[in-house]
Formats: C-alpha cells, structure tokens, sequence
C-alpha cells in the first residue's frame, strides 16, 4: 500500500513538473514572439516615417513645381497673344503686299 501512494505521488509530481515546464515553455515563445513583433513594427514605423518623409519633400517639390509652372503658363498665353498679334500682321501685310505684287510689272 505505502508503494502505491509512492508511485502515485511520483507520477502525480511528474505530471506536476511536465506541466510547469510546458508553461515554461509556452511562455518563453510568447516572449520571445512579442519581441521580435516589437522589433518588427519599430521597423516598420521607421519605414513609414522615412517613407512620409519623402512624400513631404515631394510635395513641396511640387508646390514649387507648380508655382514654376503657373509662370511658365502665364508666359505661354503671353507669348500666344503675341503669335496672333504677328499672325495678324502677317496675314494683313501679305494681303497688302500680294495686292501690290499683282499691280507691279515684272520683267
């Protein structure tokens, strides 16, 4: 009988000692799991950051793109005025000129 309740305590605590260490265990991988998901999101975060970093610089590139391009417009449409300007004083000089042309004698 007192080497039955010997057994019985032996598997008993063995049972006791398989369990401790799977929580053991088990913690351990939870641990060492949320370090390395510390570690992922702190690179991620910094990927973000320098990734919003270099949108802000694109951005700004572009506001200044654009101020560049409203000028450049603003110089097209001047420049086009001009064009119709000459345009018209090319068709009313040729049309002069090819009037004069058909009077004047040739050789």
């Amino acid at each position: 009988m007192g080497t039955l309740i010997l057994v019985s305590f032996i598997v008993g605590l063995a049972a006791f000692l398989a369990g401790v260490w799977m929580v053991v265990v088990r913690a351990l991988e939870v641990w060492r799991a949320a370090r390395s998901l510390q570690r992922k999101l702190g690179r991620g975060i910094g990927d973000v950051l320098t990734k919003a970093a270099g949108i802000e610089t694109r951005v700004s590139k572009a506001a200044d793109t654009a101020g560049e391009l409203q000028a450049a417009l603003a110089r097209l449409q001047k420049s086009r005025r001009t064009l119709g300007i000459l345009s018209a004083a090319w068709g009313d000089s040729s049309a002069l000129f090819g009037a004069l042309g058909a009077v004047y004698p040739r050789k």
